[in-house]
């Protein structure tokens, strides 16, 4: 009897070891999902939905388009302006923000852990006196005059007239994008930033990684049956390549990535392929080295 009673036991965990197996893989049986991939995961209808608030609130937007083949994405700042504001540097903990001096608005190397930056310097800059990136500026004339792609810039930019100042900027030397979103900006602190859920063991989101973010939500929203398989993002601060690289890869194994970075050499601007992204495989180009990737342009 309890011979029976074994033999009935190991024939029934076979059956629902076979049951199991014909179904769905178990999540421990599966590719794991990176910790970036899950912050997008819990957050991903806030990103979309400010972006799009974003697009809707500017008169001069284009908004979301979908259709093309090929999507743009650009960096302000050293990438399509050679951005020449000289920033103002205090001490983190003085009320009256005494300035120290003034650092690179490409580098923002700090000489002290309590140093901080004062960005209200870009309120009064005169953006048009800045010099146009002729590459740059080349490529997104031409992107946006193909019905086939689509362009859009994302700045780190703050200050409340950024909006304004690149749209003028673009304007003046080039064409008008689809969009523009200011990532740090008030409106996206309060529709996207101060609504962001974190993964387990963050306290808050890593450097890097909001530009990456919302290139996966915008690239979603331009792509609702895959239309898009090409995605250029020219940038000229190495770590969004670094911090968003492999997220992305993950997310969109079917789409090619191309990361161009703008390299500054004496004010002059070189651009160069940095790195690409096919079939959900990182490929460092030009001797680049991911995830460490330095295009060298900045004192450490």
């Amino acid at each position: 009897m309890k011979k029976q009673k074994l033999m009935f036991l190991i024939t029934f965990l076979i059956v629902l070891a076979g049951t199991f197996s014909c179904g769905k893989i178990p999540v421990s049986q599966s590719k794991p999902v990176s910790t970036l991939g899950q912050a997008y995961a819990m957050n991903r209808s806030i990103l979309q939905n400010g972006i799009r608030e974003i697009f809707y609130r500017s008169l001069v937007s284009r908004g979301v388009v979908t259709g093309q083949n090929t999507l743009n994405v650009f960096d302000f700042d050293h990438t399509l302006a050679n951005t020449t504001t000289a920033v103002p540097v205090y001490q983190s903990q003085d009320p009256d923000k005494k300035v120290l001096r003034t650092i690179d608005s490409k580098c923002m190397v700090y000489d002290k852990k309590n140093e901080a930056a004062d960005y209200s310097v870009f309120e009064e800059e005169d953006t048009l006196a800045f010099a146009p990136i002729p590459e740059s500026i080349a490529r997104l004339k031409e992107y946006v005059n193909d019905p086939k792609q689509s362009a859009y810039v994302i700045s780190a930019r703050s200050a409340a007239r950024t909006y304004t100042a690149v749209y003028e900027f673009l304007w003046k030397h080039a064409e008008l994008p689809d969009g523009v979103i200011a990532v740090n900006s008030a409106p996206m602190q309060e529709r996207v930033w101060s609504r962001i859920a974190l993964p387990q063991g963050w306290s808050r989101l890593p450097s890097g990684v909001n530009k990456p973010l919302l290139i996966a939500a915008l690239l979603e929203l331009s792509s609702p049956s895959g239309e898009v398989k090409t995605v250029r993002y020219f940038e000229d601060t190495d770590k969004y390549f670094n911090a968003g690289a492999e997220f992305l890869a993950e997310r969109f194994p079917g789409v090619r990535f191309e990361f161009y970075d703008y390299i500054r050499d004496k004010n002059i601007f070189r651009e160069r392929l940095a790195l690409v992204i096919e079939n959900g495989k990182i490929l460092p180009q030009n001797e680049s080295v991911f995830p460490a990737y330095d295009s060298g342009d900045c004192p450490e």
